[in-house]
């Protein structure tokens, strides 16, 4: 079975080829002088030394090629490639879980595709395979969610919440219709997916910037919450997965005057 370490040895191997391939290329160069000037000795020893290390080369590389050729797919299908890739993410404070052909960490999906040599992280395909390059991309994922700045779709949400005409307290207002609203044109509905939102949902529900412009805003459950069209689920960090079905706001000033009286 093919594994990442025998991978780094082929490219540990490549690299003395490629130094070994610049010296035959330095071996043509004198055998081309040697003959331009006439010592024709010269240039037959050193045609016959690039010929020499040109033939280990194509060996080596034969060998190399039918490693990677024969071992990739399967390797990629392996448990020992979920571990090595759960072991990189562990190490730069990661949790990698596994369902089939599909790996979760937060906020990223992994999916592999064996038959064409690679994978695809949040829908984007790439080729990249080695354990710590995933666990790399998979990281600046995380990096790039836990900053994002939620003000501005905080604002949209209320604004949308407002638009459909919900109102503080009595309407509750399912996010579908939230989410069709968001992305009525086509090529944004493609660039913004239910994935994408979700997302948004959850970094707004666990951060305090759920109050705007004296309102507060509250996720609500329901009994549609059984349909899985018409909610929005996301798995935090530890594997947990928060559904969202609707939403509604609550007038703070009001809250508080209820609250004194």
């Amino acid at each position: 079975m093919l594994k990442a370490s025998d991978i780094e040895q082929v490219a540990k191997k490549l690299e003395i080829s490629s130094s070994t391939a610049k010296k035959v290329g330095k071996l043509l160069d004198s055998a081309a002088k040697s003959l331009h000037s006439g010592t024709i000795n010269s240039a037959r020893s050193a045609l016959r030394s690039s010929l020499d290390m040109i033939d280990g080369l194509k060996s080596s590389l034969h060998e190399d090629i039918d490693l990677v050729e024969k071992g990739i797919s399967s390797y990629i299908r392996s448990e020992e490639y979920f571990q090595e890739v759960e072991s990189e993410c562990l190490k730069v404070g990661l949790q990698l879980e596994r369902n089939r052909d599909q790996w979760y960490c937060f906020p990223s999906t992994v999916e592999l595709e064996p038959d064409s040599e690679s994978v695809l992280i949040n829908g984007t395909k790439s080729s990249e395979l080695m354990p710590a390059r995933i666990a790399a991309r998979l990281l600046l994922e995380r990096d790039a969610a836990n900053s994002r700045n939620l003000k501005p779709f905080a604002e949209l949400l209320l604004k949308a919440f407002t638009a459909i005409g919900g109102r503080e307290t009595t309407t509750v207002v399912p996010l579908l219709e939230i989410f069709n609203i968001l992305t009525l044109w086509p090529e944004q509905r493609r660039r913004y997916s239910r994935a994408s939102f979700a997302l948004d949902l959850y970094l707004l529900d666990r951060s305090s910037q759920v109050r705007e412009f004296g309102k507060r805003l509250v996720f609500a459950s329901s009994t549609g919450a059984r349909d899985r069209t018409k909610v929005f689920s996301m798995r935090d960090e530890t594997g947990f997965e928060k559904v969202y079905y609707g939403i509604y706001y609550v007038n703070e000033e009001a809250e508080g005057a209820g609250h004194e009286s």
